[in-house]
């Protein structure tokens, strides 16, 4: 089973409104994701490792790596 840990703010304009599978609360995601994860929020994958006690593996996508990549470089231009 895999989770895919949203935020409750986007920072894309590309970004996709879902809402928590556990709580229902709004969330955001990119559009490229894996469409088989659950979509949970902070709030609830940290009451979820919680109750399980199991450090989780995170990964991101290579599109993820290069977006974010993209917003933190320099950029030429006017100051």
């Amino acid at each position: 089973m895999g989770f895919l840990i949203c935020a409750t703010t986007g920072h894309f304009a590309d970004d996709v409104q879902a809402r928590c599978s556990s709580c229902d609360a709004p969330i955001m995601h990119r559009p490229h994701v894996n469409p088989d994860l659950i979509k949970i929020c902070m709030a609830c994958l940290d009451a979820l490792l919680e109750a399980d006690g199991t450090k989780p593996v995170i990964a991101v996508t290579k599109e993820t790596l290069r977006e974010v990549a993209l917003w933190g470089a320099k950029t030429k231009g006017v100051q």
